[in-house]
């Protein structure tokens, strides 16, 4: 909110603004590009300067338009076009300095809306009183979301009358994100999925108990699951159940059952040491996945899957072989890279190079390269690729310390390998 502020006090210092002429100033968030363009990037403020220096935002109180409840009334709205049409994001702002937003909402001409039909995107997350008649009420006013953030209302499943209206309401809805909510919270786990089932989803954040099963569900579930054919992203974060021992950790990779998975980020899926590569074995239309896993060490061995071009697996704990370098770049599609592990060899490096000549981004980030010195094999690598355009115009790094990561590297990269929300 501080550069929100520093726009706010920079616009108010025009004092000469010609008739008829207007300046747009929007403040996108550097990284908020969304993977897959499973959705456009909103800015995450604007304003308007108009003659005589008026100073103009949209902001809107939910409760105007039959939202209520929230506590600190307020949400900012964005705009901006896209594909010939005007999209426009509502963000409640209850996580927000709410001292700071006053003063910029003092400083400036609030423009209010007759109603929120308009709205495509609605980001109400973190507040944790949310419940389902709230989603009810939001169902009604915004009958138009394309994607709807509720990461981290860990109340609002609890009765799933709200997500039912959601569904029945919204047509349009597109994206969800239900990340940082228990399967502990459901009212149920089976009828989540129904619901979920049935809407035209095409990416969605979940926490990943709620892609666990008890044994008794698991059929049920992977039932469910293979119904989810406009699922093409799926995000899954940590566990948030205290009791996870009431789900199963042995059950096979929930994530394959997901018939047409493009996109695939997930942090600590759990303790099966084959999950990363079942999932790229299996899901055969995966395009892009990222996987964390600081506690457990994976077992990878050969992969295949002639689709992926984008692969990041961060775990501290694990030694790549080579059959897997060799095997997972066999197909010649890989644009981009990253890899934080325990260890590799050099004959593995160059395999997955070799096999890869649309290969753009190459970070490497291990504790142990076997039998090599780190910058004489650089050099050998970039004289036997000289051609490659990782090396002409792309972008290779490779550390041997094992400390190193490139989540900054991979966003300004323009690669996909970055969360949903």
């Amino acid at each position: 909110m501080l550069q929100h502020c520093k726009l706010v006090d920079y616009a108010t210092q025009f004092t000469d603004i010609p008739t008829g002429i207007t300046a747009n100033f929007r403040v996108y968030n550097r990284y908020n590009k969304i993977p897959l363009i499973f959705s456009p990037s909103f800015p995450c403020f604007q304003l308007k300067v108009e003659e005589s220096s008026k100073v103009t935002t949209t902001c809107v109180k939910p409760s105007d338009f039959g939202i209520l409840g929230l506590e600190k009334d307020l949400a900012m709205m964005t705009d901006f076009q896209y594909g010939g049409r005007t999209m426009y994001m509502v963000k409640y702002t209850y996580h927000l300095d709410y001292g700071v937003l006053s003063k910029l909402t003092d400083s400036m001409h609030i423009v209010k809306l007759c109603d929120l039909v308009c709205a495509t995107d609605f980001d109400i997350s973190s507040w944790s009183s949310l419940r389902s008649g709230h989603l009810e009420q939001l169902a009604i006013a915004c009958p138009n979301l394309q994607r709807l953030n509720l990461n981290s209302c860990i109340c609002c499943l609890e009765s799933l009358q709200g997500l039912q209206a959601i569904a029945s309401n919204c047509y349009h809805l597109k994206g969800l994100n239900i990340g940082r909510i228990s399967v502990l919270k459901l009212e149920n786990h089976i009828l989540l999925w129904e619901i979920l089932s049935d809407m035209n989803l095409t990416h969605l954040t979940v926490d990943v108990c709620i892609l666990r099963s008890k044994v008794a569900n698991k059929k049920a579930l992977i039932c469910l699951y293979q119904k989810c054919r406009t699922i093409r992203g799926i995000q899954c974060g940590y566990c948030s159940c205290k009791s996870s021992s009431k789900l199963s950790n042995k059950d096979p990779v929930t994530l394959s059952y997901f018939p047409s998975l493009n996109y695939c980020y997930c942090c600590v899926y759990h303790k099966k040491p084959t999950v990363v590569q079942d999932v790229i074995n299996i899901c055969k239309e995966l395009k892009c996945f990222w996987y964390s896993c600081e506690r457990y060490q994976l077992s990878l061995n050969v992969a295949h899957n002639h689709n992926l071009q984008q692969l990041c697996i961060s775990a501290f704990r694990t030694v790549v072989p080579d059959e897997f370098m060799a095997s997972i770049s066999a197909h010649g599609g890989l644009v981009h890279v990253v890899m934080n592990i325990r260890s590799m060899t050099a004959e593995g490096i160059t395999s997955l190079v070799r096999n890869s000549p649309k290969l753009i981004t190459l970070y490497l980030s291990a504790e142990t390269i076997h039998h090599v010195d780190v910058e004489n094999f650089n050099v050998t690598l970039k004289k036997m690729f000289c051609n490659r355009r990782l090396f002409t115009a792309g972008h290779y790094i490779l550390f041997d310390n094992g400390k190193r990561k490139f989540s900054t590297e991979m966003m300004e990269q323009g690669t996909d390998l970055l969360p949903l929300y």
